[in-house]
């Protein structure tokens, strides 16, 4: 409990401290695609339902923490009308998989971006100063940044 409150602290340092012409709370979450030769999805595909939208690296110890604790909420918690879409941005992809797997993380959650894509992502988030989280709401707008646990649980009444 008290790693969950260290990481919300510190990561909403990181989203929540960005540029609020992009990402603050009540604005249009910024476009997103990302995917590979197998899949590719757009943030509008999500429209119409919650979506947790988590930024994080294996090399950072507070998003990678993140990142679990939001997969473990979402599969903890089918009732809850929300999707995960968690982005890596590890240099390495293999390094990614590896973590996946090691911490047991759904894969069809999770997503790599490296190169362009990446930095055209930490442009369009604000992303400079760390990784975070947003919360956005079915009408596609942002409603959270970085929401805890406890928070999720008030949210979708869990």
């Amino acid at each position: 409990m008290i790693l969950s409150v260290f990481v919300g602290v510190v990561v909403a340092m990181t989203v929540g401290g960005g540029d609020n012409r992009l990402t603050g709370i009540g604005r249009k979450a910024p476009l997103l695609s990302i995917g590979d030769a197998d899949r590719e999805l757009t943030l509008d595909e999500m429209r119409g339902e919650y979506v947790i939208l988590n930024f994080w690296t294996s090399t950072d110890a507070v998003s990678r923490v993140a990142a679990n604790e939001y997969s473990d909420w979402v599969a903890e918690h089918p009732e809850a009308d929300v999707s995960l879409l968690s982005v890596n941005f590890d240099t390495s992809e293999g390094l990614f998989c590896e973590i996946v797997r090691r911490d047991g993380m759904d894969v069809a959650t999770q997503y790599h971006v490296a190169g362009a894509e990446a930095e055209a992502i930490r442009n369009n988030y604000a992303l400079h100063g760390g990784y975070g989280t947003v919360l956005i709401n079915p009408q596609g707008k942002i409603i959270a940044h970085n929401p805890t646990e406890a928070e999720l649980d008030k949210i979708f009444r869990a």
